[in-house]
């Protein structure tokens, strides 16, 4: 019987977390100048406009975007300030433009880092190789947006938080 109560209570206390304060998203937001890196992975970023649709999500978005190109691929940036599950995954946003995925293993960049990884395709269109990561400030990194989530929510990472999203062609291995 007291399994059962401290199961039922510990269900409930963590039902209730996502509701706890958090201050005025949005103000919070505000007070932080998104400070966009001139640079990503050695090579120079040049900021491109966001649609439409992405500026209508963005004013209620927790933090700050924008979207650059190194000349090859495209990268979004997002500034979070704190927890929040208006952070989505970038799958779920490339599902909801109608693309088809294909969950890929972990990828690791040249510093070590893991970045999640997946495959993007809209017919008519070429494969997009889409990695993501999320680092805190301490450089702790997340490959997945709920790991993140709850991390941030349990106070073990304080923010601000950067999420990185790169979409790259995809490169076919030559089968020779």
């Amino acid at each position: 019987m007291k399994r059962t109560i401290f199961f039922l209570l510990s269900c409930l206390m963590a039902a209730l977390i996502p509701l706890l304060p958090t201050g005025s998203e949005a103000n919070i937001a505000n007070t932080f100048p998104a400070n966009w890196p001139r640079t990503f992975d050695g090579k120079q970023l040049v900021q491109i406009s966001i649609s439409d649709r992405e500026k209508r999500f963005l004013a209620e978005f927790p933090g700050h975007m924008a979207k650059f190109t190194d000349g090859n691929n495209e990268i979004l940036i997002r500034h979070v300030f704190t927890p929040t599950r208006k952070l989505h995954p970038s799958m779920h946003c490339y599902k909801g433009f109608g693309f088809t995925i294909v969950p890929k293993p972990l990828w690791t960049d040249k510093s070590g880092q893991l970045w999640g990884c997946f495959v993007a395709q809209k017919k008519n269109s070429p494969p997009l190789v889409v990695k993501e990561q999320i680092v805190d400030p301490t450089g702790k990194v997340w490959t997945d947006v709920s790991a993140w989530y709850w991390s941030a929510v349990l106070g073990r990472t304080k923010g601000p938080w950067q999420a990185f999203t790169i979409a790259e062609p995809e490169v076919k291995e030559d089968a020779s």
